[in-house]
């Protein structure tokens, strides 16, 4: 059975000096100046990891970064829009970025 990235062409790995972080655009912001101005300096701190998907090993076509440190909900517009009970671990992190792409 194949994987996923040899079906949809898509691979997702952890960020690296050979992607294209200036180029990425999701049309958000503050997502878009994290990529292109933040995220190394976090990675490097170790103050987070970063991952993205990439068709071509230089394109960012999407990232996540996780991080052990806590965000306010109340920090976050509309979060409390979701019908979620549970906020923990990466089901905070997925649906906060399933929120985010909607």
């Amino acid at each position: 059975m194949p994987g996923k990235e040899e079906t949809t062409g898509l691979h997702f790995g952890p960020l690296g000096p050979t992607h294209d972080r200036a180029a990425f655009a999701c049309g958000i912001e503050a997502l878009d100046n994290y990529l292109r101005k933040q995220v190394r300096q976090d990675v490097k701190k170790r103050v987070a990891v970063a991952f993205v998907l990439t068709p071509d090993g230089k394109t960012v076509a999407g990232y996540y970064t996780l991080s052990q440190y806590s965000v306010e909900l109340d920090a976050i517009p509309g979060v409390r829009d979701i019908n979620v009970t549970l906020w923990t671990g990466s089901f905070f992190v997925a649906s906060i970025l399933t929120y985010v792409i909607r």
